[in-house]
């Protein structure tokens, strides 16, 4: 007994004291490591949209996708540290600029957080090394603008994708915003690689005059997806360019050079959306001969002050498909527009996705029903998926009489329950239920945001 405890406490004869403790670190070697991690990047920021607000930038930056990786141990520390590709998605604003709004919500309104130094932005940056860039970047968080600029452009030709932000609105008073000056400087870098570019309204002052207003040529000959927010800005080159949105543009007529007067050729753009702005400049403007998706938002109608005449130099769209157009009534333009894409198999009264967006001065019934009554003759298109804000039963079934290839139908405002509280409210519920039935047996239908086949 005597020499079995004597053996198991002497170091030579115990398995468990001459063998060391396995690992993870001992069992996979750090190139799988580093798989793994790159798996947890990568998912991560593919949960960040682009582009993206300024609430979704904050929760995305507010910590490093990997830091409780980092944080396990030493080694994976510096592996993460000292790998490149681990510091892709960068952000200079983001999160000085939440540390100041948060201040503000505690009523610390005095309280001014030193910004995060233009050193430590650019050593935090280079840790990406020579691979492609996407970075996020509040602008008039910044008093000396210029430092910013400096770093963007030493690394514009890395930069694929570019997000600028706005300050929170409840935030706007405690920052001046960027001159307009430094968006040209901004935007005029040329940026070789970049494909993705979001540039927001980035001054504070509503009250910028027309002759303020600016188009910008920019050197980024590789852009294929591209929002714009009160200054136009178009690539010079733009046979990759295949997405465009453009909101919050008033007075494009006054635009120097002006937008109407040579159309912009926009041979690969698939899909242009429109929001808060007079889209008759813009149309007239842009050749976009492969368009597939066209979509108009606004929540309310916007004076249109083009020429009263039809706008000759309107394109035609050969293969539209799908056009969203929030209806406010009868409208020579959106008239035009339908007239011009033969094509299109889905159509809707309202842009999809602002289905819960308030909206002034909505009609009672879609003005597609009546477009015969203003364009003669109607060549209508094989409309195959319709979606429509407010429509009754009776109106719905006459416009399927019309159009007998209709497959699909959805209305926004329940007819039936539009009906409570009107006189004699039973019967005409009954009535519209009837109706409503003979639609069903007709086409897949959809009420308010339900699937089909309701």
């Amino acid at each position: 007994m005597k020499q079995e405890i004597t053996n198991h406490q002497n170091p030579e004869t115990d398995v468990r004291t001459s063998v060391s403790p396995a690992s993870i670190n001992t069992v996979l070697p750090p190139e799988m490591l580093a798989g793994i991690f790159d798996i947890l990047y990568t998912e991560s920021n593919i949960a960040l949209p682009f582009p993206h607000g300024f609430e979704e930038a904050v929760e995305h930056f507010r910590r490093h996708p990997l830091l409780s990786v980092m944080l396990a141990c030493r080694k994976w520390f510096k592996l993460v540290d000292s790998s490149p590709s681990f510091w892709t998605y960068v952000e200079i604003g983001v999160r000085d600029c939440r540390n100041r709004v948060w201040h503000k919500s505690q009523g610390s309104e005095a309280i001014r957080t030193p910004l995060e130094d233009i050193a430590a932005i650019a050593s935090r940056i280079k840790k990406s090394g020579t691979l492609p860039l996407q970075l996020t970047v509040v602008p008039a968080l910044f008093e000396d603008f210029g430092s910013v600029l400096g770093i963007i452009r030493e690394h514009a030709h890395r930069l694929e994708s570019l997000c600028t932000l706005q300050n929170p609105a409840s935030d706007a008073a405690q920052f001046g915003g960027v001159s307009h000056e430094g968006i040209v400087q901004l935007l005029s870098i040329p940026m070789p690689s970049l494909k993705r570019l979001q540039s927001v309204r980035l001054d504070n002052n509503p009250t910028i005059d027309d002759n303020h207003r600016l188009y910008i040529d920019m050197d980024t000959p590789r852009l294929c997806q591209l929002w714009l927010s009160f200054h136009l800005a178009l690539p010079r080159t733009t046979a990759h360019l295949t997405f465009l949105s453009i909101q919050s543009m008033v007075g494009l007529e006054s635009i120097v050079p002006p937008i109407g007067q040579d159309q912009i050729n926009l041979p690969e753009l698939l899909e242009l959306r429109l929001a808060f702005c007079s889209p008759r400049p813009i149309l007239c403007a842009l050749a976009t001969p492969a368009l597939h998706f066209l979509s108009f938002h606004s929540t309310l109608r916007l004076p249109d002050n083009g020429p009263s005449e039809l706008p000759t130099r309107l394109p035609k769209y050969p293969h539209l498909q799908d056009l969203q157009w929030t209806d406010f009534g009868p409208e020579i333009i959106s008239d035009i527009v339908f007239q011009h894409s033969p094509n299109i198999t889905r159509y809707s009264n309202y842009a999809v996705g602002t289905e819960n967006i308030p909206k002034v001065g909505l009609p009672d019934s879609p003005s597609i029903l009546d477009l015969p009554s203003r364009v003669n003759p109607v060549t209508w298109p094989p409309l195959e998926e319709v979606q429509f804000h407010t429509i009754s039963c009776e109106q719905a079934l006459t416009f399927l009489d019309t159009l007998k290839t209709v497959k699909r139908m959805r209305i926004l405002r329940d007819p039936v329950t539009a009906l409570r509280g009107t006189s004699n409210e039973t019967e005409a519920i009954d009535r519209e239920k009837a109706l409503l039935k003979q639609i069903t047996e007709r086409v897949d239908v959809a009420i308010g945001t339900d699937p089909w086949s309701w």
